[in-house]
């Protein structure tokens, strides 16, 4: 249960980052948070160390997300597909991002908690999760942490 995730100073700051960005802050229904649930147990951190970082060393982790997630708006790896089945998303309109949802927050902790903690594993945990081009997004996300935003 992500309770944390609901309470008020958890939504707030998520609502801030994305004022900050200039993009929609959207509620999550059960099904959402249950995708969030899932992002957790794949990971090697726990609900408290999420937390925790939320806690202690919340600036840091708000400058982390913020260049995090400027650059990933301003960078599509693009989806890795298979060339002889051709690409599948050729003919796709173009993505728009509505809103982040409620819970981002929590894989931008994740990010953040690997490559200051358990940067050997990061890789590991892309690659669970289906993260397209799993290496071009960890060294993303390490650039980002050594920028300074993190």
């Amino acid at each position: 249960m992500l309770d944390f995730v609901k309470t008020d100073i958890w939504t707030e700051a998520e609502k801030d980052l994305a004022s900050e960005l200039g993009i929609g802050f959207l509620e999550a229904d059960a099904r959402l948070m249950s995708l969030v649930e899932e992002e957790i147990s794949q990971s090697d951190f726990t609900q408290q160390e999420i937390r925790d970082v939320f806690e202690t060393e919340y600036d840091q982790l708000v400058a982390f997300s913020l260049g995090w997630q400027r650059l990933h708006e301003a960078k599509d790896h693009g989806e890795e597909w298979n060339p002889a089945e051709g690409n599948q998303q050729a003919n796709s309109p173009e993505l728009v991002l509505v809103g982040l949802s409620q819970g981002f927050l929590v894989g931008n902790a994740l990010f953040y908690l690997y490559v200051q903690r358990r940067p050997e594993l990061l890789l590991a945990y892309l690659q669970r999760r289906r993260i397209p081009h799993p290496k071009k997004v960890a060294e993303d996300i390490r650039n980002v942490y050594l920028s300074g935003n993190g």
